[in-house]
């Protein structure tokens, strides 16, 4: 089951989750299956599509290796899903964290967490996006199972922030 299913699937579970924020868009196809499958879906999509040092060693996305490669990413992926879906969809080209400061406490219902998988990453993205997802809401992360910054450095940083969570598919997540 691939990870926008494992996502398509907890929203309907959930039933009511009609606005959601994706953070590590990428190449949109997470974002485009949830949008195609939910039709009252409004998604906020947040990649800041930027360059960084040991960029490739997080992601192995070589192809990508210079800032105006990424720009020109930035540039289909959100023309596509604009052009697609309309006001249904809403770019934020920021980091996680500082994208996280524009969006209202508890005016989300899920958050979908697939950034960088290293261990701090994935802490801060917890910490950051946590409050922004309503009560009763979902927040759901990155495979479980990643070893990406070291052994276990995801399922060590959900424990760590969460103390708890369920895994569905390979993805974490967490009714809040």
């Amino acid at each position: 089951m691939k990870r926008f299913e494992i996502v398509s699937s907890l929203i309907k579970e959930r039933l009511k989750l009609k606005r959601g924020a994706e953070i590590g868009v990428w190449r949109g196809q997470s974002s485009e299956y949830l949008l195609s499958n939910h039709g009252k879906l409004h998604l906020i999509c947040i990649d800041p599509y930027e360059y960084y040092s040991h960029y490739d060693t997080f992601h192995d996305l070589g192809q990508y290796d210079t800032q105006l490669k990424l720009d020109g990413l930035y540039e289909v992926v959100s023309e596509r899903l604009k052009r697609r879906f309309g006001d249904r969809v809403k770019f934020i080209r920021k980091r996680s964290v500082e994208a996280s400061r524009d969006i209202k406490d508890g005016s989300l219902d899920f958050a979908f967490l697939d950034a960088n998988y290293g261990y701090d990453w994935v802490k801060n993205d917890i910490l950051a996006w946590l409050p922004k997802v309503r009560n009763g809401g979902v927040i759901i992360g990155q495979n479980i199972a990643s070893n990406k910054d070291g052994p276990g450095c995801v399922r060590r940083a959900v424990v760590d922030t969460l103390g708890r969570y369920k895994v569905k598919g390979g993805r974490w997540y967490v009714i809040v």
